[in-house]
């Protein structure tokens, strides 16, 4: 996992292929990094992590996952490039990453934008996995979660790590969204990565998530 932006985009992109990546995908992943560097710049999350280091390490997450599906890792490494700091419009993205690496992208933004309209990452009684409300509310988000990803995996993955790195680098976040992001990983994420048998992800996350 890389702490700084100033390495090359050749060391960058080590982290990013491996042994049975061709030339033709080599190419198209060295073009999306670059991308993802002109279109963050110095934009930061709260953690103090740049956006560009924030997807580059989710997308590496997923490549020591053993995901080799070169559109996923792309789709990791971009996700949060429609956000408005960037100014990078679907139809741009759409010309440089193409219809399936957009549709991925803006599956996992759903992904987000249900959970915290949801209040998934809420830490409120009303969430309490310890209650029954607590636990059927729960379970009605994860239905929902996997309802919306219309049977592509990759789009919920990708989610996944993004909130393991989120608790990577949750030390340096205030401690409300400490607990949000915990909150999120250990009742949401941790849960459907066990139903899904991607028991390493589960691990991780509660392992994490248990910290705050």
């Amino acid at each position: 996992m890389i702490q700084a932006v100033d390495l090359s985009l050749e060391d960058l992109l080590k982290e990013l292929t491996g042994s049975d990546t061709n030339e033709s995908e080599y190419a198209r992943l060295r073009e999306a990094l670059q991308f993802a560097l002109d279109s963050h710049r110095e934009e930061r999350r709260p953690s103090g992590e740049t956006y560009f280091e924030h997807g580059h390490n989710v997308a590496a997450a997923l490549s020591e996952l053993g995901v080799d599906d070169v559109d996923t890792v792309i789709a990791a490494l971009l996700h949060d490039c429609l956000l408005p700091h960037t100014g990078v419009t679907e139809a741009v993205l759409h010309k440089k990453v193409g219809r399936n690496v957009v549709a991925l992208i803006k599956g996992a933004k759903t992904l987000d934008d249900y959970a915290k309209k949801t209040g998934a990452s809420n830490t409120s009684v009303e969430l309490d996995a310890n209650t029954p409300e607590g636990r059927a509310t729960l379970e009605a988000i994860r239905k929902a979660l996997l309802a919306i990803i219309e049977g592509d995996i990759r789009i919920i993955v990708i989610r996944m790590v993004d909130c393991l790195q989120d608790l990577r680098r949750a030390s340096d976040m205030p401690r409300a969204l400490q607990q949000k992001v915990a909150h999120e990983a250990l009742h949401i994420y941790a849960p459907l990565a066990n139903r899904l048998g991607i028991w390493h992800l589960k691990w991780q996350l509660e392992d994490d998530a248990f910290r705050y």
